[in-house]
C-alpha cells in the first residue's frame, strides 16, 4: 500500500458522525454492546457470526440488575459536565444508563435514539443506584472503557455482558457473555490501524498537501458531507440559541454593527454556534474528526467562513477542509486522542490554520508558517473537560486560526528557533507532546477542581 493510500485510509476511519460529546458517547456505546452481549448478540459492524442487533427488545428497568463502568481519567474528565443528547442531564452515569436503550449498530451516532420515554427509565436506574462508575488510575492517557451489564433471567439467574473499548472511541477490543468470549479483536486489525497512523505521523507536509491536491472523488464527497453536516449544526446554534448562546450572541453583535462583519468574526460566530449546539445536548449530528466532534467543527467551519467572505470556490474549499482534517489527524498521531491540552486548539486549530492558508492561495511554506504561528499562540490552552463553555474556548481558537493564516500569507512567521517551535512540523509536535506528557500534576489538579463542584 502506498503512503498516500494509507493517509487516505486514516481520513476515512477518523471522520465519523456523532451525536453528543464523543467520550460519554463511547461510554454509552460500551454499555449498549455489553447489554446486548448479555442477550447473546453483537452489533453487525464487529463482523462476528452471531445474530446482529436489528430491533432491540423492550427493556424495563427491573431487568437490569447493575451497570458498572471503569473509566480512564481523561474520559471521565470529558464526560463529567457535558449534556447527554435528549436527556437534559449531564455526565457519564447518564450516558451509561442511556446506552442500554440504544442501538449499538449506530456507533458514535448511538444517541440519535434518545427519546422522551428513555428519560424515566434512566432516572429509575440512577435512583435505584444500579449504575456505578470507577475511575482508573492508569498512567497512559489513552482511552479505556470497560462496561459490565448484569441482567435478570426469567429463571432468576443473571446474564453478564462485558465490553471493553480501548485507544479510540469505537475500538472494541473484547466482548464477553457470562465469561465466554464472543469477540476479541485480532492483533492484526489493531496493528493495521497503528500502522496507518504511524505512516501519517512520518509523512511530511509537502506529501500531505500533494495527497489533498490529488484527492479522489469519493473522498471529496465525504468532505462535502461533513461540511453540510457541520454547517447545519451551526445554523441550529444560531436559530435555536442553545447552550451559552455564544454563536448567536456574536452574530447578533455583528448584525448590530458592534462587531465587524469580517472573516474572523464570521469564523468565530459560526464555529461557536455549532459547538453551542453540540455541547448543549441537541440531537443534531456533527462530523467528528480524530475522535472529537469539537475538533471536527473547528477543522471545518473557520475555513468555510473564510471561503464565504472571500469568494466561494467549491473545489478549493473541499481540499482545504481535507487538509485541515489530515493535519488534525497528523497531530493526533503524535499526541494521542486525549491529553491535558485542548485538542480543539492544538490539533484542529492547527489544521484549520493550514486549511485557511491553503484556501487563500498559500503555498507549502505559507501553510507551514500558518501552523507555526498557530502553535506559538495557543499551545498552553488546557482541556478542563467537555462542557457548554467549550464554545467560548473555541472562539479563541477559530479566530486565532484565521489570524495565523493571514499573518503567514503576509510573510509573518514565528522563527524556528523561537520558543517551542522546531525546524519542521514533526519536531514542533514532538515538543508539544513533551509538554503535554509532563502535565500529569496539572491534569490531577483539573480533575480535583471539576470533581469537587
Amino acid at each position: 500500500m502506498s503512503r498516500s493510500k494509507s493517509v487516505l485510509k486514516i481520513l476515512r476511519s477518523e471522520l465519523e458522525p456523532s451525536f453528543g460529546c464523543t467520550e460519554p458517547v463511547a461510554v454509552g456505546l460500551a454499555t449498549s454492546i455489553a447489554y446486548n452481549a448479555a442477550k447473546g448478540s453483537l452489533p453487525s459492524w464487529l463482523h462476528v457470526q452471531l445474530t446482529p442487533v436489528t430491533v432491540l427488545d423492550d427493556i424495563t428497568q427491573e431487568s437490569i440488575e447493575r451497570i458498572v463502568i471503569d473509566l480512564d481519567r481523561f474520559t471521565y474528565r470529558n464526560g463529567l459536565d457535558v449534556e447527554i443528547p435528549g436527556t437534559g442531564k449531564r455526565g457519564s452515569l447518564v450516558a451509561a444508563a442511556l446506552g442500554v436503550f440504544c442501538n449499538p449498530n449506530k456507533r458514535l451516532s448511538i444517541f440519535e435514539d434518545s427519546e422522551t420515554e428513555n428519560l424515566q427509565r434512566i432516572e429509575a436506574l440512577l435512583e435505584a443506584d444500579r449504575v456505578r462508575l470507577n475511575i482508573l488510575n492508569r498512567k497512559a492517557s489513552s482511552i479505556y472503557i470497560k462496561a459490565k451489564v448484569l441482567t435478570k433471567r426469567l429463571n432468576g439467574f443473571s446474564n453478564e455482558g462485558i465490553a471493553i473499548i480501548e485507544d479510540s472511541h469505537t475500538n472494541v477490543t473484547s466482548v464477553k457473555r457470562n465469561g465466554r468470549v464472543l469477540y476479541k479483536k485480532e492483533n492484526r486489525d489493531h496493528k493495521e490501524l497503528c500502522k496507518n497512523m504511524k505512516i501519517l505521523a512520518a509523512t511530511g507536509l509537502e506529501e500531505i498537501i500533494d495527497t489533498v491536491k490529488k484527492l479522489p472523488e469519493e473522498y471529496q464527497d465525504l468532505i462535502r458531507k461533513s461540511m453540510r453536516m457541520n454547517l447545519s449544526a451551526a445554523k441550529v446554534g444560531i436559530s435555536k440559541k442553545p447552550g451559552l448562546k455564544v454563536g448567536y450572541t456574536l452574530k447578533r453583535l455583528r448584525d448590530e454593527k458592534i462587531l465587524g462583519n469580517d472573516m474572523i468574526n464570521h469564523a468565530i460566530a459560526l464555529t461557536s454556534a455549532a459547538v453551542d449546539t453540540r455541547m448543549s445536548g441537541q440531537i443534531v449530528p456533527v462530523m467528528s474528526c480524530a475522535g472529537s466532534g469539537n475538533q471536527g467543527l473547528t477543522a471545518t467551519l473557520p475555513i468555510m467562513a473564510v471561503a464565504e467572505r472571500q469568494g466561494w470556490n467549491e473545489d478549493r474549499v473541499v481540499r482545504a477542509v481535507a487538509l485541515s482534517y489530515l493535519i488534525t489527524c497528523y497531530c493526533t498521531s503524535h499526541l494521542g486522542y486525549l491529553s491535558t491540552l485542548c485538542g480543539g486548539a492544538i490539533k484542529a486549530g492547527v489544521g484549520a490554520a493550514a486549511g485557511i492558508a491553503y484556501y487563500l492561495g498559500g503555498e507549502l511554506q505559507q501553510v507551514d508558517s500558518a501552523m507555526k504561528n498557530m502553535m506559538e499562540s495557543i499551545t498552553g490552552l488546557i482541556c478542563d473537560g467537555a462542557k457548554t463553555s467549550c464554545a467560548i474556548k473555541l472562539t479563541v481558537v477559530s479566530g486565532a486560526a484565521v489570524e495565523s493564516a493571514l499573518l503567514a500569507l503576509n510573510s509573518v512567521t514565528t522563527p524556528s528557533q523561537s520558543g517551542i517551535n522546531g525546524k519542521n512540523l514533526e519536531e514542533t509536535i514532538q515538543n508539544i507532546k513533551r509538554i503535554s506528557e509532563s502535565m500529569t500534576e496539572t491534569n490531577e489538579a483539573i480533575l480535583e477542581i471539576i470533581s469537587g463542584k
